[in-house]
């Protein structure tokens, strides 16, 4: 049975246990794990709408669910859309656990429209919480688990994965989370420097420039791999602007392989940089309060992926 665990098998797996009444068998949870781990594939197999209301709510809720929040609200009304009698018994039971918070804000503003999610009558509750995080940056969240971070939901907005990487080597490409330093405090980075590769790692204003490195301006803050801590002031013309005059020295350099550790307190401004034995603190005095910044790497040559800060860092 070990052997028959798939992204396609798993579904139809679940529920003939869901029928036997156990899933207390390695393969079965096995295929939990599976749900957890590759969402986003499993969700998109014909065998998904087959699931236990139980099983879904149970992955759904999980902070070690891995995929993207838009896709974990699609695929949950994919699933009621099988059966109309599932949205009245489950719909309010499902939405509670979307962390509609980590969601894009012009998606939360769309979802009165919805066909199934707007027949909730606590949906509206729901999107007013979202958007008021989303157009205050300072806001104080809550205990209330939506919005908490999910261990696996991490990954850069342009690559929909918690990995981004650049081949070309002709200029930096930069990245942005798709969560904010106010829900995200601690996170790694594991970078991989290909031939004459080069990476800067910080944090961004949403708006700042992706085809410059961060810290090239003043909406981004950002440790170079030579050490340099950038943060705008640069005083090079447009033709050796990549040798840009950083504001001081980190005395952290980042070679290939490294696991780097980050952390920042929106309140002080304290962006703190950990590398094995050494660590870097730099005080951000002008980080903006009207304005939501984001974990941010710019890339020439390399690849870097994202994590939890207590999650595993996977090959």
């Amino acid at each position: 049975m070990d052997k028959a665990v798939s992204v396609d098998t798993c579904c139809h797996l679940l529920a003939s246990a869901q029928q036997l009444g156990s899933y207390d068998h390695y393969a079965l949870r096995k295929c939990l794990n599976m749900l957890l781990m590759d969402f986003t594939e499993v969700g998109s197999t014909a065998g998904f709408t087959l699931l236990d209301f139980d099983i879904l709510a149970a992955v759904v809720s999980s902070d070690e669910l891995n995929a993207a929040e838009e896709f974990v609200f699609e695929a949950c009304m994919e699933w009621l859309q099988a059966d109309e009698a599932r949205v009245e018994l489950y719909l309010d039971g499902l939405l509670q656990h979307i962390r509609f918070p980590l969601c894009d804000s012009k998606f939360v503003a769309s979802l009165d429209a919805h066909p199934i999610a707007a027949r909730s009558p606590k949906l509206q509750d729901m999107m007013l919480a979202a958007l008021k995080f989303a157009v205050n940056p300072r806001m104080k969240v809550s205990a209330n688990p939506q919005f908490r971070q999910r261990k696996g939901g991490l990954y850069w907005k342009a690559t929909k994965n918690n990995m981004c990487m650049d081949l070309s080597g002709d200029g930096f490409r930069t990245y942005l989370l798709n969560t904010s330093c106010d829900l995200i405090a601690k996170w790694k980075l594991k970078v991989e420097l290909y031939q004459e590769g080069s990476v800067v790692v910080g944090i961004a204003e949403e708006g700042a420039d992706v085809s410059q490195y961060v810290g090239r301006y003043s909406n981004g803050w950002g440790l170079g791999d030579n050490g340099h801590w950038y943060n705008g002031g640069c005083k090079c013309p447009p033709s050796v602007r990549h040798l840009c005059t950083p504001l001081c020295q980190g005395h952290i350099r980042i070679s290939s392989g490294q696991v780097l550790f980050f952390s920042v307190n929106c309140d002080t401004g304290d962006f703190t940089v950990t590398s094995g034995t050494k660590s870097f603190t730099q005080r951000i005095q002008n980080l903006p309060k009207d304005t939501r910044v984001f974990p941010a790497v710019s890339v020439r040559s390399a690849k870097v992926r994202i994590f939890a800060s207590d999650a595993d860092t996977m090959d």
